[in-house]
């Protein structure tokens, strides 16, 4: 699975999003669990991904979806990040959280709790010493 971080447009008149990218393997569980752990994890592409863009201080605000020049600068300077100090790390730890496929494992940590667990992710593969 690649991970990218991408600008993304809702609709030509929605704001601008910014979303981690990736072909998500799918999930596992009951047709009511999938459902709901469909939207949970399509949520969590979007928070992971704003967080990340205001760490490295990429402003999306009042992008328009007509502002293809913009919106490719943006979406090079968000590739950006994986190329920092960690950002290898952090791509391996993405595609980590976002291989789980177990319906069920989304919804316990819905509400954010996946953070802790992209927090651990993140730590054992960079003292595991996979920080080129």
């Amino acid at each position: 699975m690649t991970i990218s971080l991408k600008i993304v447009f809702d609709s030509s008149t929605a704001p601008a999003r910014v979303q981690i990218v990736a072909d998500l393997p799918p999930l596992t569980g009951s047709t009511k669990q999938v459902a709901w752990a469909t939207d949970l994890r399509e949520a969590a592409t979007y928070d992971v991904a704003g967080a990340m863009a205001r760490t490295a201080n990429v402003v999306i605000g009042t992008m328009r979806a007509d502002e293809t020049e913009t919106i490719a600068q943006t979406n090079t300077r968000l590739e950006e990040i994986f190329s920092r100090p960690g950002g290898n790390i952090m791509r391996a730890a993405l595609q980590e959280l976002f291989s789980v496929p177990d319906a069920k494992w989304w919804i316990d940590h819905r509400g954010g709790a996946y953070r802790a667990e992209l927090n651990t992710m993140f730590r054992r593969l960079y003292e595991g010493g996979n920080h080129v």
